[in-house]
């Protein structure tokens, strides 16, 4: 794809000053003594005390701190003008990313300074790798400070849109925009309006770039509430994005990030991605199981087995402060009574059956996912106990709610909460037989057993309204995703 770049029609705001951010003295000097060591260069040392030698061998210049004011985060900030020698020295004696983080601590650089001098590096191409790309031995904590440095220079005038674009693109391999999006998500502050995180996500939403572009914009447009109002702000622009987070779940999408940072990285993307599903869900799973849409079956199935089965959701809050987890839970149990709703009390006879054909693909993508988690950690599963209860539980839960939903419908009373129970005691068994008796396959296996146990309830719920073709509905709803889901699981396997 011809990469196409359209020019920014957004200018940064030199009025709107960086947000200031609290200072974590103490956690950032326990994090940066756990670090890999990095040797800063003699001319970094050197600007970490009040004193500089500037170009041209003249002598030491010290900050005035009558001419000085110290913001609330502690920057230096001065009303002389900027420095061009210091700032132009700083830039050119920068080797390595150790060195970026002790001009940023430099008490001997204004913030205006620290803003021209981040500003250099990016404009720089020899020099813009020291912003992200070797930042491996640095700690989480010093990533976030090199992120608001950027932010700083972009909100006070330093940077535009298009030298940030520039930046993402500067080793050609199409996955810059990615990491420096992930760099810039390490600082919580980018993830309002008129940061420089979203002045990048929106130049990658506009030109004509490839699909690691568009993940990068999904990434900055999930980042929080705020923008995602701003951003995704129709059915088509959220469920292509939810598409792109779920996908690179499973993709190589995190590879090119060092090695401590990918356990990091993924579970913000996790995050992001079950926020906007709870935000979200019942639209998102209405595209999804929409008649002849190729990527439902991929796409939810992934959902289920990289979120709502992984060992990282359990770490997550939502936005509401619940645990991520069980908020998707339940976000999956009023989808299920949705569909419920509109088999009961519809008068178009095709808006109940697609009702039924829903939960059958609903049910499906549950499993879908369960069998994907297995036969993605198919060794694990089979020899810790542990492994497998992180699969059951969850698996409990959505299918008890969906179970629930429909065994308490239409009359079924306290029956919900009894099915629930049943199932969730039921599945625990299910997938540990399933890795014995089918262990070539046991990832069908399960799929059979939990057909067969909803299967029951959807009966019960049909004899009960007494409306025709709601089992055999559900039923193809199911089968219609079968092959689809194991040609998916397959191809991640």
């Amino acid at each position: 794809m011809n990469d196409v770049r359209i020019p920014s029609q957004r200018t940064p705001t030199p009025a709107a000053p960086a947000p200031v951010r609290e200072a974590q003295p103490s956690a950032q000097a326990a994090e940066q003594a756990q670090a890999p060591a990095q040797e800063p260069s003699s001319v970094a040392q050197g600007l970490m005390q009040d004193r500089f030698e500037p170009a041209g061998g003249s002598s030491p210049v010290a900050i005035d701190p009558a001419q000085a004011t110290t913001d609330a985060a502690g920057s230096t900030s001065s009303s002389e003008p900027i420095r061009e020698d210091r700032v132009e020295m700083a830039v050119n004696m920068t080797i390595n990313g150790r060195d970026v983080v002790n001009f940023l601590n430099s008490e001997g650089l204004t913030q205006e300074e620290k803003d021209a001098y981040i500003a250099g590096l990016a404009k720089d191409p020899d020099k813009q790798m020291y912003l992200y790309s070797e930042m491996d031995q640095l700690s989480a904590s010093e990533h976030q400070q090199v992120a608001e440095g950027i932010d700083s220079a972009f909100r006070n005038g330093q940077l535009t849109s298009d030298d940030l674009l520039n930046l993402a693109d500067f080793d050609g391999s199409g996955m810059g925009p990615q990491r420096l999006v992930n760099l810039l998500n390490m600082d919580p502050g980018q993830r309002t309006q008129g940061s420089a995180m979203e002045a990048l996500g929106e130049e990658l939403a506009q030109r004509n770039g490839n699909d690691n572009d568009r993940l990068a914009a999904a990434l900055v447009f999930t980042s929080s509430p705020e923008l995602a109002r701003e951003h995704l702000d129709t059915p088509e622009k959220r469920a292509d994005a939810f598409n792109r987070l779920t996908g690179a779940l499973t993709s190589d999408a995190l590879d090119p990030l060092p090695d401590e940072l990918q356990d990091a990285f993924r579970t913000q993307l996790i995050n992001q991605t079950g926020q906007l599903f709870v935000d979200h869900g019942a639209e998102l799973v209405d595209s999804l199981t929409e008649p002849g849409n190729p990527n439902g079956p991929g796409t939810l199935s992934t959902f289920f087995s990289e979120v709502m089965f992984s060992e990282e959701v359990g770490n997550v809050s939502a936005e509401s402060g619940q645990p991520l987890g069980e908020a998707i839970q339940d976000t999956v149990g009023n989808i299920a009574e949705g569909y419920l709703d509109d088999i009961q009390n519809s008068q178009n006879p095709v808006e109940r059956e697609q009702a039924a054909l829903r939960i059958g693909r609903l049910v499906g993508g549950i499993s879908g996912g369960a069998e994907m988690r297995i036969a993605r950690y198919n060794d694990e599963l089979k020899e810790s106990q542990e492994a497998r209860e992180a699969l059951t539980g969850p698996l409990n839960a959505l299918l008890g709610k969906v179970g629930g939903a429909v065994a308490g419908a239409a009359g079924g009373g306290g029956a919900g909460a009894f099915a629930a129970d049943k199932l969730a005691s039921w599945v625990s068994d299910a997938v540990g037989r399933a890795l014995i008796q089918d262990p070539d396959k046991p990832d069908v296996g399960l799929a059979n057993d939990i057909f067969y146990a909803m299967q029951k309830e959807i009966s019960d719920f049909a004899g009960r309204t007494g409306i025709a073709g709601v089992s055999s509905d559900f039923e193809t709803g199911w089968n219609t995703w079968r092959e689809l889901i194991e040609d998916h699981i397959e191809g991640v396997s």
